[in-house]
Formats: structure tokens, sequence, C-alpha cells
């Protein structure tokens, strides 16, 4: 959640930012972001501007920069740092393996001709190749082949031998995925009006509704990437949202929220 703390209150009779706090107030995230990055542009040094610019941010590199610039200027603010931290904990990644390393193996002379061994191999003595009987290389060979006889039964048992030999099966039925709804991104504005904002971000249309289970109301009709905005009357309170989709692949899905009085909160839904 983001906060704004009192170390940074005396920036809030500055109008720019009244004015992007009343558009993230009425649902206008892409004015606000606007009026924001404006404000930012023109005083680099306005603490609340980078604050509330990295609520309205989407992107976590941007959303980064904004809160290390809230640092530069508030070292001691600590939502912002642990905010910065929990973002950089997302989007690392671990480095893919680049593979292993061949050794670089040394030609060395023998009886028998040239025999290949590795650069940390003694090379005071080189080991002839063995030598293997016919009898050896009989047991081998029939050892081989009753591991391919085991090796297609389990194919054909697991039916991966289907694919190998070009047999269509039927497809896989796949479960169809929820759709979740995110942890809030919450702006202290003051006052005892609290506002949730619902962003689509499933790529389908949805159904926003509130209540209990079976008395549920109808609240939005979201299209993909649409966004809709409900006044909280009880903020403090434990409030249940429910969305209904109707679309191949994917269901609805549910969640509980208690957001907090005087505050604006976007909750994404993926």
């Amino acid at each position: 959640m983001i906060y704004l703390d009192w170390r940074i209150l005396d920036y809030m009779s500055d109008d720019p930012l009244q004015a992007g706090i009343e558009a993230l107030r009425a649902g206008h995230r892409r004015e606000a972001r606007r009026l924001f990055g404006d404000l930012v542009r023109e005083q680099p040094d306005n603490a609340a501007a980078w604050w509330y610019l990295a609520a309205v941010l989407s992107d976590p590199e941007q959303k980064s920069h904004c809160l290390r610039q809230v640092l530069r200027l508030l070292p001691d603010h600590t939502e912002a740092r642990q905010m910065l931290a929990d973002i950089e904990r997302q989007v690392a990644r671990p480095t893919p393996p680049g593979g292993l390393e061949r050794p670089i193996m040394e030609a060395l002379e023998s009886r028998e001709g040239l025999v290949a061994v590795p650069p940390a191999q003694d090379h005071s003595e080189v080991v002839s190749p063995p030598v293997f009987s016919e009898a050896r290389i009989m047991l081998a060979a029939g050892t081989l082949a009753l591991l391919a006889i085991a090796g297609t039964a389990v194919l054909f048992a697991t039916g991966a031998i289907s694919g190998f030999l070009g047999i269509e099966g039927p497809p896989p039925t796949p479960s169809p995925r929820p759709i979740n709804f995110g942890v809030p991104a919450c702006t202290l504005t003051g006052g005892d009006q609290t506002t949730a904002i619902f962003v689509n971000n499933t790529g389908f249309t949805i159904d926003l509704l509130q209540g209990p289970e079976g008395q549920e109301e109808f609240l939005h009709r979201l299209a993909p990437g649409a966004q809709g905005t409900v006044e909280v009357t009880q903020p403090g309170t434990e409030v249940r949202y429910v969305v209904r989709v109707e679309a191949e692949g994917v269901v609805g899905g549910g969640a509980r929220y208690n957001l907090p009085r005087g505050n604006i909160c976007q909750i994404p839904l993926n």
C-alpha cells in the first residue's frame, strides 16, 4: 500500500497536486498520471509529487524510479524504502545457466596411437583403451535390446508413443483459470471518504459485484482495460467483492477487503 506520511504534507497546498488527487479519486488515472508527471518535471524536488506519481504508475521500473526520487529527498522514508525493496524482489529473475564448460582435451601418443585425455589427468602413464571380448559385446547388445523393448512398453502405456507416431489422441481439457484480485495500492488523501478503483487487466469483459454470498449487488461491467470506481460506504469494515465472467478458459473470483478511511485504493484484476 502507498501511504503519504506527514513529512510531505506541506506540498498539499500546490494546485497541480490537488488536481491530480481529484483526478485519481474520480478514477481518471491517465489524467492523474499526466498531472503528477508535469509537476515532477517542473518541481523535481517535490517529494509528494514523486510519491503520488509512483501510486498511479504500473510499470515496475518507472515506479521504482519515482520511489528512488522520494528517498533522494527523504532518505528516512521507511514506506518508500520498503515498497522499493518489494518491487525489486518481484521483478528479479534468476540468471539462466550458461551450460557446462567443455574440458579441453589433449592428444597423447601411445602404443595404440593418439589417445585423448583431460588436462588434469596424469600424463606419466597413458592407459591403453580396454579390449572387450565378443561375449561381452553380445551381452551388452542383448541388454540394450531388452531396455528398448521395456521403454517402448512404457511409451505405449503413457500414451507418449502416439505423438511420436503421429497418432492424434483426445487433447487434455485445461482447467479454467480464475480471475485474481490484486493487492490494493492505497494513497492517503485525508477526509472520511474512501474510493476503490478496480482495473480490469484480464482481457475479458467482466461484471463486478459486492455483498454477501447470495446477496451480491451489481456495480460495474468492465471491458478489457477499463476501470470502475466504487465509493466505499463503510471504510474500515470488511467488504466482499466478486467478479463474474462468461468466457472460455476463465472463471470468476472473489476477495474481501478492509480499506482504510480517507484513501484512494487501486485494485488490479488479473
